[in-house]
């Protein structure tokens, strides 16, 4: 046509090759599981830094290989070994991750939606882990520490002895799961950062293991529940300036709090002591409420002015033991309702 004009275009194609790992090598008594041989690849060589590796089965090993660089994991099925990888995008749906240190780029995705997971995930600023799906994440002496965005929307997270969840930046918990403890394992989450729940209403339960073991839960940074309840049943340990925020709860209903400092509960936002032992010396401010539906306060809880005291609920009530006295002392508004009772020490 008149006036045409060229149109120039410039593009590139991500090509990622793909390798699936297929043990072709060797059978028998004494399998060869090395990654390093190509035999044992679909393409009979070994995956280069920019391919796209997938695990379906069997037990590929590259820890002799020192750490490695990878564009793509995908992991459903078997069991892999590595001393450790820098990869972009890891996905683990099923088998076993044991793994040295896995760090991601500041452009890195882990979606987790199943399986096991074992060694050290760093996730730095810009990167995000997607917890996915109705089965179980399970962390097997794994540890965990989030620089970036965590994403929990499905499944439980079941933890051993010896893991430990770091949110240093934002963790949000869009799920009403629970964290379990295993095989008398005593997990830590230690949250320095944002823990924010939303969108489900129900009751997210940090809880210890059937029978035995228990998760302890460490609060210095900001608690906001949007939605529904953070139900804590192990041990919970807050540390002054810590921050309770959101319309929804932050509730005890088992176990034991340990909390010392100022601590604050913004507008809007509750803390209810509903089951176990609350201790330690803590002054509430803030402009928030504070409820006791049950449970024994063992500590010097103190309530500023704009605290609101709610008392309530058909539970009894425990205000210090022998030899553990208990002191609740309010100095703004409080409301009695129920028909549970107060008992108290001789020195509460």
């Amino acid at each position: 046509p008149a006036l045409n004009t060229d149109l120039s275009v410039s593009f590139s194609v991500d090509y990622h090759p793909v390798y699936v790992f297929t043990y072709g090598s060797q059978f028998g008594l004494t399998p060869n599981m090395n990654w390093s041989d190509g035999a044992n690849w679909n393409v009979g060589s070994v995956p280069t830094a920019d391919a796209r590796v997938v695990i379906n089965n069997y037990a590929p090993d590259n820890t002799s290989l020192g750490s490695l660089q990878l564009y793509r994991l995908d992991l459903s099925g078997g069991t892999l070994t590595t001393s450790g990888m820098l990869i972009t995008n890891l996905y683990v749906s099923g088998g076993a991750l044991s793994a040295g240190v896995i760090t991601l780029p500041n452009n890195g995705v882990f979606n987790w939606s199943g399986g096991i997971i074992a060694g050290a995930y760093n996730v730095p600023a810009g990167a995000t882990v997607n917890l996915t799906g109705s089965a179980d994440k399970t962390m097997s002496f794994a540890t965990l520490v989030n620089n970036g965005t965590v994403i929990w929307n499905g499944g439980n997270i079941v933890a051993s002895y010896g893991s430990a969840i770091s949110n240093n930046a934002t963790f949000v918990i869009q799920s009403s799961g629970f964290l379990y403890g295993y095989n008398g394992g005593s997990p830590v989450f230690n949250n320095n950062g944002l823990l924010q729940k939303t969108i489900s209403n129900g009751a997210t339960v940090i809880s210890p293991e059937l029978g035995a073991g228990t998760w302890t839960f460490n609060q210095n940074g900001t608690i906001d529940v949007e939605n529904g309840v953070l139900s804590l049943q192990s041990q919970f340990n807050v540390n002054g300036g810590a921050v309770f925020a959101g319309p929804g709860e932050t509730r005890v209903d088992a176990g034991t709090i340990l909390i010392n400092g100022t601590n604050t509960i913004q507008a809007g936002a509750t803390v209810e002591l509903a089951g176990g032992t609350w201790t330690g010396t803590n002054v509430f401010t803030g402009a928030g409420t504070f409820v006791w539906s049950g449970g024994t306060i063992q500590a010097t809880l103190n309530l500023q002015s704009n605290i609101a005291l709610n008392i309530t609920g058909t539970a009894g009530k425990v205000l210090g033991v022998s030899g553990a006295p208990g002191f609740l002392r309010s100095a703004g508004p409080g409301t009695w309702t129920g028909t549970g009772t107060v008992s108290c020490g001789s020195t509460s």
